[in-house]
């Protein structure tokens, strides 16, 4: 990290010389070193270099952030975030589910219904209740 890009320099096209492109490019180089962001661009199809420029240098500003974790504790952090949404879901679901049984139970044992049809009534209560169980 000498100075300016020299003509056909390969970082040209992806780090501008204003702030967040400096800043972008001092991250990369302290984390893999000019040499070898420059080989890594150069094994890469001209097409697709943009999405690896990108890719580098948000693992650099997170190994800067987090010379540990680097971009893995943003990952885990993101992952734990959509086990608490989906188990929040999970539940609310059975409580729809298990609240419309119980507002169907009340109702049909209100009735005046023989043995039989509550029995029936109850036995596929106690299904659909296993059967939201299973699938959660």
């Amino acid at each position: 990290m000498r100075g300016k890009c020299v003509k056909g320099c390969i970082f040209a096209p992806y780090f501008d010389s204003e702030q967040p492109g400096t800043a972008h490019f001092a991250a990369v180089h302290k984390v893999f070193g000019t040499s070898n962001a420059s080989k890594l661009l150069q094994g890469i199809p001209v097409h697709r270099r943009l999405n690896a420029v990108l890719t580098l240098c948000y693992e650099a500003l997170a190994r800067v952030r987090d010379p540990v974790y680097g971009c893995v504790a943003h990952i885990f952090s993101l992952q734990q975030q959509i086990c608490r949404g989906g188990r929040r879901i999970k539940n609310s679901i059975f409580d729809i589910v298990v609240g419309d049984q119980v507002n169907y139970l009340r109702y049909f044992t209100s009735q005046n219904w023989g043995s039989g049809e509550l029995f029936i009534f109850l036995s596929l209560f106690s299904f659909s209740v296993l059967v939201l169980l299973h699938a959660l």
